[in-house]
């Protein structure tokens, strides 16, 4: 009926379009697979991301837990099952529905009356549709259209900082892990001294002072094993939470030993050409300036117009029928559409501004990130190099002295647990690094390339209880001469 009313053929094309593309869904899926395209693009890996309902524990999920999980298995579970990552795609959601409201003008109004007394009553109905809606439809699809892709890239940006806080508390753990294994050999080594100390005591070979002196050791070994356990389950909880596996399964495990830094050339201006064009944030920044251009573009031109009805009014009275067009227009007196201009500038003004503060934070995010990286890089070096190396050297030359009988066994004690106190700050070093490289990673806005078999750091056995005369230029196993002492020789 609103075809005959003088709005013309075109008007009537588009009305039947929008008939038939009524029938359309809600694009909630394509939306999905558009964030997963975007992540298997930065990571290298085909994305799964989970499906609408409960987080299930499913065979793909199983056969990863079945393995140590590596850093990409964690991100790869954490997409799956954590509960950031549907709540992401849950806002995505809310993003397709407005997208499809957005390609849609509002339903036609059908109105219906009967007016009179007695028996003489007029029947009369109408269709109204709003003409601004139809004129605007074509711009109003474009702002959705650049709306929706902002939503997109902000869900991908949502994903990839929830990857970079998976791979933070992933590399915590395993340092957790790693340093409470550590501090467990260490207390046993110490409840041992302790033991002998008692035994040399009761002997007469050392003083009252001395036994003190290590049974206060071994306390306090007591006491970091139970913090650096206490410490693993905090890591391994946290984890656990961004998996969304806690309170589902505890069958799982990471790796025993904490790989080494990488040998890598990082060039900041390529990193920042890479994040300028691949920073989700950013991407999305900018879809949502553009869409907030549009609509101050569109609030310029039509703004005044307020809202325009086209109808026609069929009535019927008696046996004679008549019908015809009407029109409703808002007059603009009070208001022609000062406000509505000003709120999409000044949108307008916070969509560039935004877009801009974005752009400064990458170039100070990825500078900072390649600095700290730098910096974490030159602790774990120095640790691996020099401090290390120097503490072993340190026990091997007391073990001469204690084997010529120049000092006693619990100098030499004393010498293997600042190594051993070394060995856990080159472990919370190596974990550093990799939580600065995994921040780099987030701030360049994509995956930098891993050897597919990274060295290790050393066990906790082979750093407590080395083999006598191995070389340890490398710290895959630490090189002392030391055996465990027997004996007190002054």
């Amino acid at each position: 009926m609103t075809i005959a009313i003088g709005a013309g053929a075109r008007v009537g094309v588009l009305l039947a379009a929008l008939l038939l593309s009524a029938c359309a869904g809600v694009p909630t899926e394509r939306g999905r697979n558009a964030v997963g395209e975007q992540l298997a693009a930065r990571s290298g890996t085909a994305i799964t991301l989970p499906e609408r309902g409960p987080a299930l524990l499913d065979d793909a999920v199983r056969a990863r837990l079945a393995e140590p999980l590596s850093a990409d298995d964690a991100v790869a579970i954490a997409w799956l099952l954590g509960p950031r990552t549907r709540t992401a795609l849950a806002r995505l959601g809310l993003a397709a529905a407005d997208l499809f409201d957005a390609q849609r003008p509002r339903n036609p109004r059908l109105s219906l009356g009967r007016i009179g007394n007695g028996e003489h009553r007029e029947t009369a109905f109408g269709l109204h549709v709003v003409l601004t809606d139809l004129l605007t439809l074509p711009v109003r699809r474009r702002i959705g259209d650049a709306e929706w892709q902002a939503a997109i890239a902000d869900t991908v940006a949502a994903l990839l900082a929830e990857a970079n806080e998976v791979r933070r508390a992933y590399y915590r753990y395993l340092a957790a892990e790693q340093i409470a294994t550590l501090r467990a050999a260490i207390t046993e080594a110490a409840e041992i001294s302790e033991e002998l100390a008692q035994r040399f005591h009761a002997a007469g070979n050392i003083s009252a002072l001395q036994l003190a002196r290590e049974q206060a050791h071994a306390s306090e070994a007591r006491i970091d094993l139970a913090a650096a356990r206490a410490a693993r389950l905090e890591a391994r909880m946290a984890l656990a939470e961004r998996l969304g596996l806690a309170g589902r399964s505890n069958r799982w495990r990471l790796p025993e030993r904490l790989p080494l830094p990488v040998a890598e050339a990082l060039a900041v201006d390529e990193l920042l050409e890479r994040a300028h064009a691949q920073r989700a944030d950013l991407i999305a920044a900018r879809a949502g300036l553009d869409a907030d251009r549009r609509a101050a573009r569109l609030s310029r031109r039509i703004g005044w117009l307020g809202r325009v009805e086209l109808g026609v009014e069929h009535e019927r009275e008696g046996g004679e029928r008549r019908s015809g067009p009407n029109v409703e227009l808002e007059l603009p007196l009070f208001r022609q559409g000062q406000g509505e201009v000003a709120r999409a500038e000044a949108r307008e003004e916070l969509a560039l501004q935004h877009a801009e503060r974005i752009g400064l934070a990458i170039e100070r995010d990825v500078r900072t990130a390649v600095a700290r990286l730098a910096t974490r890089r030159e602790i774990v070096d120095t640790y691996r190099h020099a401090l290390i190396p120097q503490r072993e050297a340190i026990v091997a030359r007391e073990l001469e002295r204690y084997n010529f009988m120049l000092v006693g066994v619990f100098d030499l004690l004393q010498a293997r647990r600042r190594e051993f106190d070394a060995y856990q700050q080159y472990l919370e070093a190596i974990r550093d690094y990799w939580i600065a490289r995994s921040d780099l990673e987030h701030a360049v806005g994509g995956d930098l390339p891993l050897p597919a078999t990274p060295e290790l750091t050393p066990r906790a056995d082979e750093i407590v209880m080395p083999q006598s005369g191995d070389a340890h230029s490398d710290h895959g196993q630490p090189a002392t001469d030391a055996d465990t002492p027997h004996g007190d020789h002054r």
